[in-house]
């Protein structure tokens, strides 16, 4: 199954956006490793799927996920930000 790249919504951004911010305000007070976020990230994902009503089977959704997550790292490598997060040791 292939998953084509789309424009995120206005909505989704907004969302990105917001979670990007609560990500950076938490790691400013409290410093996490990144595989500390990815996890705790993955556990929130993993419920959306579990417990989000969906027309789109569950297998279908992680698909769509890992797609996101290689899209987003291969968008990362193009054009690098200033890091949102806050490794440990350096708050």
């Amino acid at each position: 199954m292939t998953h084509n790249k789309v424009a995120a919504s206005e909505s989704q951004a907004r969302l990105m956006q917001t979670i990007a911010g609560c990500i950076q305000l938490h790691t400013m007070t409290s410093p996490m490793t990144v595989e500390d976020i990815v996890s705790v990230l993955g556990v929130c994902i993993g419920a959306a799927i579990a417990n989000g009503k969906s027309y789109v089977p569950r297998r279908e959704l992680r698909q769509i996920v890992l797609a996101n997550i290689d899209n987003a790292m291969q968008a990362a490598d193009q054009t690098p930000r200033s890091p949102i997060i806050m490794p440990p040791g350096q708050g």
